[in-house]
C-alpha cells in the first residue's frame, strides 16, 4: 500500500506522516499540491529545504525524513492514468466503506486530502473506491497525521495477518 497526500501544506504534518510511513514498514509516499504557488512547500529531497527546517523535519519525523522516499507528483491526472493499482480516496461521502471493511492490496494508493477541506469531489469521484474512518465524537475530522496513521496501521495489520 502507498499513500498520496493531496494538497498538504503543513511541514509538521508531513514530518509526522513520514514518521508513521516508516514506522509501519512502508518506504515511500506521494505528494501533490494542486496550487502552483504551493508546489514548493514539499520537496523530494530533504537537502532542498533550508537548514533550520531540515533539522526540524528530521527531529519531528524521528529521522524518517532522511529515509522515506517522497515523490512529488507534478500532474495528478497523469499519475492516476499511469498508476498500476486501485486509487482509494479517504472521504466521508455517500458510498464510502468503513476502513475495517476494505481489504488493502500491495499496489493500492490511499489518497488523503487536507484537514480543512478533505479531497476535491472530482478526486473522490475519479477514485476506484472511497474509505472512511468511523467516528463517534462531534469533531468534524481527525488531524491529517492521525488519520494517515490509522489507515497505515490497518494496512499493516492486514499485511501481517493480525
Amino acid at each position: 500500500m502507498k499513500i498520496l497526500l493531496y494538497g498538504i501544506r503543513s511541514f509538521g504534518n508531513l514530518a509526522m506522516i513520514v514518521r508513521s510511513v516508516e514506522h509501519f514498514g512502508y518506504k515511500e509516499c506521494y505528494v501533490y499540491n494542486d496550487r502552483e504557488s504551493e508546489r514548493e512547500c514539499v520537496r523530494s529531497d530533504l537537502a532542498a529545504y533550508p537548514k533550520g527546517l531540515q533539522r526540524r523535519l528530521i527531529r519531528v519525523s524521528g529521522g524518517a525524513m532522511a529515509r522515506v522516499r517522497i515523490e512529488v507528483i507534478e500532474d495528478y491526472e497523469v499519475f492516476c492514468k499511469n498508476y498500476k493499482g486501485r486509487l482509494i480516496a479517504t472521504s466521508v461521502c455517500a458510498g464510502a466503506r468503513r476502513l475495517d471493511e476494505v481489504r488493502f492490496r500491495a499496489n493500492d494508493c490511499v489518497i488523503f486530502g487536507t484537514e480543512a477541506w478533505g479531497l476535491p469531489r472530482r478526486v473522490v469521484t475519479a477514485s476506484d473506491e472511497a474509505v472512511m474512518i468511523p467516528m463517534l465524537g462531534m469533531t468534524q475530522s481527525l488531524n491529517l497525521a492521525v488519520a494517515v496513521s490509522i489507515v497505515l496501521y490497518e494496512g499493516f495489520r492486514q499485511k501481517s495477518g493480525n
